[in-house]
């Protein structure tokens, strides 16, 4: 990946961040709001969904860097954080590789 990338992927990761959080507390709300299971059942679910989603976190988000950013960025995009106008912004390397994904994706 080359600068300009690694550029808007830091100008781009509080946004994308936030946007995964989101998701993550909405999931959380429906574990909570299940009325179907128990108190422990709906803790425990909520336990693991957290800990399940904080890996992700890690993969998309920890320890950013030019050498680890097409790990993020794959990390990310199989998430499905980003909008096609953000994805656009890329490079067409990145959009190459963003495509390889899709048909891999596709085809798995």
């Amino acid at each position: 990946m080359n600068e300009s990338d690694w550029k808007l992927f830091r100008t781009l990761q509080p946004t994308l961040l936030n946007r995964l959080c989101e998701q993550l507390l909405q999931e959380c709300a429906q574990v909570i709001g299940d009325e179907t299971k128990s108190p422990h059942e709906r803790y425990l679910d909520l336990f693991g969904l957290i800990n399940d989603r904080d890996q992700e976190v890690g993969r998309c988000f920890d320890a950013p860097s030019r050498s680890n950013l097409t790990l993020k960025l794959l990390a990310i995009h199989r998430l499905g954080l980003l909008e096609p106008a953000e994805r656009a912004w890329f490079s067409a390397d990145a959009q190459e590789f963003f495509e390889r994904w899709d048909r891999y994706d596709d085809e798995g």
